[in-house]
């Protein structure tokens, strides 16, 4: 199954990818040829790894099946199968069958969820003489025949099977098949697992395919977006880091009336640890508010009135209030401070700012003056900025109330930590 599998990496899930971007939906596949460990072979962990793996990657399943019955395991291992609920099951199976069983066929939530592909069983006839037909086929009349009764299984649950789906043969192939070739001619299959799969992520999703048309007409929707997308893609790849976010969980939960600023070195991590707090607030508090800005994440970003503006329209959106938002730059920092400083205390709001060394010199961005000097009970505010920022850090210095300071590893020393 590798031109199936390949076609699937380099073509079907980029172009569905795509497509979900603008949604702020993230597609991750897991395909086992680079998941399973020489160790973890060795040691029979192969099943267990397997069956872990089906049960995460929820709430889609493909299904690929040619004329390869595939591995049985040697061994019984009971407490393994009764833990997975397939003890009666698994005995004399494959593990290409117990991964189905397991993940659709036992499983009544799946409908709708799960699509299966059979390659067209006369393309074994495509493959030379000379090549391993048994990469392709099944050597043993035993796995023939439960490869046919699996097949039949599938067909009668009532899941949606391309069956067969058309492949041809490439003698000089670059897939590690082991063969010397490789099928190719897979755009009529890529084509429906894309349609197949698209069609269930906007089901299970709600996705209006035209709603993206409607955000674009809305330009302070449009920039929400950016901001929310740059968070989401910092989350992707974030590695925790427990001492830092033990001391960021304390300041969120305490009665500290300054914002605390966290600094480091360029690259350190800092938007995807402020990502991380912005997630982490949100799981926290179900009525509370968070109004995520990363200096890059929009052409705007790095505007300091455009930033409060933007900050100004949603905070009135969610606390409904009497101050007008002006045009003006210091009408506009004092109705920042304003709505900000009239914040219910019972509405946790976090504001996240992150690079303000990046921003635009005009207005003063770096002297803070466009916050609060005491925010008000319920409302935190986190900053982040490089360590680098020589300038920033001298202005920050001379402040009449002192900020709270975290510093990331490989900062500077010269600046107070909590």
């Amino acid at each position: 199954m590798h031109a199936e599998r390949d076609h699937l990496v380099k073509v079907v899930f980029p172009e569905l990818r795509e497509r979900l971007e603008r949604f702020r939906i993230n597609l991750v596949d897991i395909d086992l040829r680079w998941g399973i460990t020489r160790e973890q072979a060795e040691n029979d962990k192969v099943l267990e790894l397997c069956l872990q793996l089906v049960d995460e990657c929820r709430p889609f399943f493909i299904g690929i099946l040619g004329e390869r019955y595939g591995w049985v395991p040697a061994t019984c291992d009971l407490p393994l199968w009764r833990r997975f609920g397939i003890d009666h099951l698994a005995q004399g199976r494959s593990i290409t069958e117990l991964e189905i069983i397991r993940g659709i066929l036992l499983n009544p939530e799946m409908r709708n969820r799960a699509y299966f592909y059979f390659r067209n069983p006369q393309a074994s006839s495509l493959v030379p003489e000379g090549a391993e037909r048994s990469v392709y086929v099944e050597p043993e009349s035993t796995g023939r025949e439960k490869l046919a009764k699996l097949k039949d299984a599938i067909r009668r649950s009532g899941y949606p099977v391309m069956d067969p789906y058309p492949v041809a043969w490439t003698p000089a192939g670059d897939g590690d098949d082991r063969s010397g070739g490789q099928f190719t001619g897979l755009e009529a299959f890529g084509q429906k697992v894309l349609e197949q799969l698209w069609d269930g992520i906007v089901r299970e999703y709600g996705i209006r395919p035209d709603a993206r048309d409607t955000l674009e007409s809305d330009p302070e929707a449009v920039e929400d977006d950016f901001h929310e997308r740059y968070a989401e893609q910092k989350l992707q790849t974030y590695v925790a880091r427990g001492g830092l976010q033990d001391r960021i969980l304390d300041y969120l939960g305490s009665d500290e009336h300054r914002p605390l600023m966290i600094t480091g070195p360029a690259g350190s991590g800092k938007s995807a640890l402020l990502s991380w707090a912005a997630h982490e607030f949100r799981s926290r508090n179900e009525a509370g508010f968070v109004v995520p800005h990363f200096v890059g994440a929009s052409p705007d970003s790095g505007r300091l009135f455009r930033t409060l503006r933007r900050m100004c329209l949603a905070l009135k959106e969610r606390i409904p209030s009497e101050i007008l938002i002006p045009d003006e730059p210091v009408a506009l920092t004092s109705a920042f401070k304003a709505l900000v400083t009239s914040l219910p205390p019972d509405r946790k709001t976090l504001l996240v700012l992150d690079g303000i060394d990046q921003m635009d010199e005009t207005g003063d961005p770096f002297e803070l003056s466009w916050l609060p000097e005491k925010l008000p009970l319920g409302v935190k505010v986190l900053c982040g900025y490089s360590s680098d920022a020589a300038q920033l850090l001298m202005t920050l210095s001379r402040q009449r109330s002192p900020n709270l300071y975290i510093k990331i590893p490989g900062t500077p020393e010269g600046l107070p930590a909590i």
